[in-house]
Order: structure tokens, then sequence, then C-alpha cells
């Protein structure tokens, strides 16, 4: 597995304290000969219209961090108030010192609490055969919230204390009750996802 890459970026609204989040990115067999993968095609989401007309959310979200490409900002669920985005970044990366740079896809996982709270993100580098997962974990002073992006092709039979709220959105309760790991299925690979987002 590929080491986790932590991002700390905080919209703070009036009324609000700053998110806490930590970014972990599942690979399996990952080859670093492979280029990196288009990872839009791993979220049908992406062919869906962009929140174009929600004016104060790109407000809010422009910033947020240099490299996420607002135009790939999509919805991929809600729960309560907080609602969930995922979006595209680029950065560019030099593999050797004699080579030029590449680029290599970022799928970055948005948790909203709302223009009167804050937002958390986490933008993992998706390269070769490593499975587009993403985990995040926001607070704010309204509460908190555990989540996992997962991408469509998936097959989930959930243990108790998760559940999923939409196609890409698995949410995990914070209770004494709640299962500690959940074995899903992802692209015909079975993938361990754990409390805390570590493997």
């Amino acid at each position: 597995m590929s080491a986790p890459e932590v991002r700390r970026n905080c919209l703070i609204g009036p009324t609000s304290l700053a998110g806490v989040f930590v970014g972990s990115l599942f690979a399996i067999s990952a080859c670093a000969d492979e280029p990196p993968r288009a990872v839009m095609n791993d979220y049908l989401v992406f062919s869906q219209e962009s929140p174009e007309d929600d004016a104060e959310l790109l407000e809010r979200f422009q910033g947020f961090a240099s490299d996420l490409d607002l135009s790939t900002l999509r919805q991929v669920g809600s729960d309560g108030d907080v609602r969930f985005f995922t979006g595209m970044a680029t950065t560019e990366t030099e593999v050797e010192a004699d080579s030029s740079d590449i680029a290599a896809d970022q799928l970055c996982f948005i948790i909203d609490h709302g223009p009167d709270s804050a937002a958390s993100m986490t933008c993992p580098t998706i390269e070769g055969s490593e499975q587009p997962v993403a985990w995040l974990w926001s607070s704010t002073t309204t509460g908190s919230v555990e989540a996992y992006l997962v991408p469509d092709q998936n097959q989930l039979d959930l243990p108790e204390g998760w559940r999923q709220i939409s196609p890409n959105i698995l949410v995990i309760a914070r209770s004494e009750s709640t299962a500690d790991a959940a074995t899903v299925m992802i692209d015909n690979e079975q993938v361990e996802l754990t409390r805390g987002g570590k493997s």
C-alpha cells in the first residue's frame, strides 16, 4: 500500500471550528512503471453536470486548494445537512532527475458541513493499478463525519454501523457497536476498509 497522503485545508465559517481530517488511499498490487490511471472513468458522476449554478458553493471552494479543478466538482451524496463532493486535481511530479515532469491524477474527496461551518478535503494521488478509494474524517462544532469514497463498480455487504448513503459514499457511525472493518469488492478486487482509514 502506498503511504497515506495528508491534506489539511479548511473553509471556516463564523460559527465553526476547523475540520480535522486525514486522507488515505488503498492500493492493490500497484506497479510503479504503470502510467497514471484515468480516475474519472471509475466515477460515472463525472459525466453529470457540474454545480455551476451554485455560485456560493463555487466561491467557497475557490482557493480551497490551488490544484482543485472546480469544473470537475460533483456532488456524490448527502446525509442530513452534510454534503459530499468529488473533484479532480493535477500536480506535476518529477519521476527522474533527467526526465520531464508527468501529470498525476488526484481524486479529491470533500465533506462540506454547509456555508456557516467548515469543509474538509483529501486528494490522494491515483497511479497504476491502485483502487481509487479515499477516506476522510471531518469535525466541526456541529458534529463529525467519517466516510469513504468508493468507485461505481462496488459490491457491498456492510457490517453494523456502516451505511451506504449513495452509490459512492459509505458513512461510518461513531458507536461502540460499529464494526472496525468492512470487506468489500471494488472492480472485482477484494478491499478491506477500516475505521480510521488504516489498512
